[in-house]
């Protein structure tokens, strides 16, 4: 049992938290778990595999939370029982999983995946890419928990104010693909603004849509100039 000690014990967490978990509150059963597997102490305890199960738990969270926001049930008083805010929460620990694998996702480990086969395969691809292969996944989570939360008439800013964060992450992890990313999500905003926004949103309200995108944009010009313009 010793070689495979890790794998028993998540296996049995993982049953634990399938049985006594709320479809609900998995997403943020699954968050903590990738949280506590990629904690130092965890990682001086068992294997350097641990790190590559804490990215899958991670993918998982975010998974769930994908399938219970396209199906969300009907909403009820009691707060535990509402998908808001628990989607919310989820969405919390999966971006304090992305601040903490700044400094506690090491690439030896993920590539000491103790190995070959899938859990070398992901380990290998997460060490080459790793801010990649972990933010895309929440950037869509976030993106379909505004649309399915706010309301029509501000979608348009809110996706815009996520384009605007990912060009300042492109700029702190200074990553092309990053700001090409939030470069087109950026302009997708523009075309919905004067396709969509201009026909159904109230006047007050269009203005400050309006508004809103316009000083995002020269907020990401303000990035560009500072960051990316001279020599790097």
């Amino acid at each position: 049992l010793q070689p495979c000690f890790l794998e028993a014990s998540l296996l049995g967490v993982a049953v634990t938290l399938l049985i006594e978990v709320t479809t609900l509150w998995r997403p943020v059963g699954w968050s903590l778990l990738a949280l506590v597997l990629l904690s130092p102490p965890l990682r001086r305890l068992f294997a350097a595999r641990i790190q590559v199960y804490a990215v899958l738990m991670q993918w998982l969270a975010v998974a769930t939370l994908l399938a219970n926001l396209s199906s969300l049930p009907s909403p009820s008083q009691q707060w535990s029982e509402q998908p808001g805010p628990i989607a919310l929460l989820a969405i919390v620990l999966q971006v304090g999983f992305l601040v903490a694998s700044h400094r506690w996702l090491r690439d030896a480990d993920l590539r000491d995946a103790d190995g070959q086969g899938l859990l070398a395969w992901v380990g290998q691809r997460v060490a080459d890419q790793p801010r990649r292969w972990l933010y895309y996944p929440e950037c869509v989570a976030v993106a379909l928990y505004l649309a399915l939360h706010y309301d029509r008439s501000l979608l348009t800013l809110l996706w815009a104010v996520e384009a605007f964060v990912i060009y300042g992450l492109s700029a702190v992890l200074r990553d092309d693909q990053f700001r090409s990313v939030a470069l087109v999500a950026m302009g997708a905003c523009l075309v919905r603004l004067v396709s969509i926004d201009l026909a159904q949103a109230d006047l007050g309200l269009r203005g400050l849509v309006f508004i809103g995108v316009g000083l995002l944009m020269l907020g990401m010009n303000t990035i560009y100039t500072r960051f990316w313009s001279g020599p790097r």
